[in-house]
């Protein structure tokens, strides 16, 4: 998958969640891990994305067309079940 988001005038309304529950429901016993690169400035989806157990992995300068860097985050699939990491096996309960 190469990109994914919700339209502005959409947010707010859990659709990234349930875009995220659906994708880990669907593929989450198939995978070991998601990456994702987010833009540093969209502080509500950075955490989302960390309510979900994503961890910070690095910043990515000049990321953007704009310029504007990225933050590149991972889910480890079988950590964040044993962990329960940011109660991401709840959510899909």
């Amino acid at each position: 998958m190469i990109s994914v988001g919700v339209l502005r005038e959409y947010r707010r309304r859990k659709i990234a969640t349930s875009l995220i529950q659906k994708l880990l429901v669907q593929f989450g016993s198939r995978i070991r891990e998601l990456w994702l690169e987010v833009n540093t400035a969209n502080e509500g989806a950075v955490k989302l994305y960390e309510g979900f157990g994503f961890r910070r992995v690095m910043i990515i300068e000049n990321y953007y067309s704009d310029d504007s860097p990225a933050l590149r985050m991972r889910l480890a699939v079988d950590e964040a079940a044993e962990d329960g990491a940011a109660a991401t096996r709840e959510r899909l309960a």
